[in-house]
């Protein structure tokens, strides 16, 4: 994951967690007292944004430079619970769409980002832990060679809301994640 990515993702996922505003949050709203008010409440945060990018002729066992663009899915879920606390599920983010290569080649690109909490408090509270896999494959048409790249990782969040990567794992050449 590229180390914008790997940001954004934790202060979204962080964000989450710890209750900052953000993006409007999709599901049920708590409303008055009712008999439904002594029940957790699941929630959703959802957003897309456009992505592009470009790889190198000569890198990645390419011949061509790359060109790709898509969208990506940021979706994280949590559960509130009546006494304030919550627990939040799998953040998840997934990228597609295609690329052209400077010499009229075709791919179709794919990017999975999958993470949850590792600690088992029962509620999310900082300091946590949460662990995730992360993929990537560009996949050539005919003769086009393949590119796949895929991470894991273990992040910390500390009490002072930083971040400390506690695991890395790398199948493939991480230059060669471009997203």
């Amino acid at each position: 994951m590229s180390s914008k990515l790997l940001h954004a993702a934790v202060l979204v996922f962080s964000a989450s967690i710890i209750g900052c505003k953000g993006p409007e949050s999709v599901g049920p709203r708590v409303g008055p007292p009712s008999p439904l008010a002594d029940r957790s409440v699941p929630t959703m945060i959802k957003f897309s944004e456009q992505v592009r990018f470009t790889i190198p002729a000569g890198t990645c066992g390419l011949t061509t430079t790359v060109v790709g663009t898509g969208v990506i899915d940021f979706v994280v879920h949590s559960v509130a619970h009546p006494d304030g606390t919550f627990n939040p599920s799998p953040m998840n983010t997934h990228v597609h769409g295609t690329a052209v290569g400077e010499d009229g080649s075709q791919y179709v690109f794919d990017r999975q980002n999958n993470a949850h909490l590792a600690d088992d408090t029962g509620a999310a509270t900082l300091p946590f832990t949460f662990t995730g896999v992360d993929k990537f494959n560009l996949v050539g048409a005919g003769n086009a060679p393949d590119v796949h790249v895929m991470q894991r990782f273990t992040i910390r969040i500390n009490e002072d809301a930083s971040s400390t990567l506690l695991k890395f794992e790398v199948r493939g050449d991480l230059a060669c994640d471009p997203i």
